[in-house]
């Protein structure tokens, strides 16, 4: 899913949960800002996440 990501080939990732993501939080953050470094934004319908939300990024950014 990263190389896909990193060539381009999606734009948005769509996930039930961020668990399916990954189960750790550090990898999960590690995962999130490799994606938004590739152009990606993550939709998570559990959580009700859109990593489109720049003030949400930011406070992502932050925290990595």
């Amino acid at each position: 899913m990263l190389e896909a990501s990193e060539e381009g080939r999606f734009e948005v990732l769509l996930v039930d949960d961020l668990s399916r993501l990954a189960r750790d939080n550090y990898l999960m953050l590690t995962i999130l800002a490799q994606l938004h470094y590739s152009g990606v934004h993550i939709v998570s319908m559990a959580e009700g996440l859109d990593t489109e939300d720049r003030e949400l990024m930011f406070s992502l950014s932050y925290i990595l």
